[in-house]
């Protein structure tokens, strides 16, 4: 699923390059072949995105934006660690007042989204935010998520035969 995830996520990024560079004719689906044959109706929802969030006076860049710095971690013994972390940004939306929006791109075998789902990205994505905002002096007004149902075969393992059978 990731490498789907990453095809999915290409083909968004592509899509919204094309979307503000005026070449939509451009972009040719048949380079997307390891994405399902949903992708007509994939771009069709995205395209539609861009536009609500374009009458709303935004644009979206798909430029890559990495998201890092550190933070505090104490360990088990009271001692304090700084752990660097980072994260590359799918799509930052933003409007001439100086407003951004983050946008992750999740792609998810089972489609359905709830508050559970929206807890674990929340976490992710506040950090992209603190990071962002620290390094950058912007404000994010609000984050989001793109969640995008994907339909492939569960792939399942057969039990090793023996202890040594290791698996990567």
């Amino acid at each position: 699923s990731t490498t789907l995830g990453t095809a999915i996520d290409t083909f968004v990024r592509d899509l919204v390059k094309a979307f503000n560079t005026n070449t939509l004719d451009s972009l040719d689906l048949n380079n997307y072949k390891n994405i399902n044959e949903s992708l007509p109706m994939l771009k069709n929802n995205i395209l539609n995105i861009l536009l609500q969030l374009k009458s709303q006076g935004y644009t979206v860049t798909s430029e890559s934006i990495i998201a890092e710095g550190a933070i505090q971690a104490i360990d088990s013994d009271s001692n304090m660690h700084e752990i660097p972390i980072a994260g590359t940004i799918d799509l930052l939306a933003y409007n001439e007042n100086g407003d951004y929006i983050l946008i992750d791109i999740k792609s998810r075998h089972d489609a359905k989204y709830n508050k559970e789902s929206w807890n674990t990205y929340s976490k992710q994505l506040s950090l992209y935010k603190a990071l962002l905002e620290n390094k950058y002096g912007i404000k994010i007004k609000d984050i989001a998520v793109l969640p995008i149902g994907v339909s492939y075969k569960t792939p399942s393992l057969d039990k090793p035969k023996s202890l040594n059978t290791v698996l990567y």
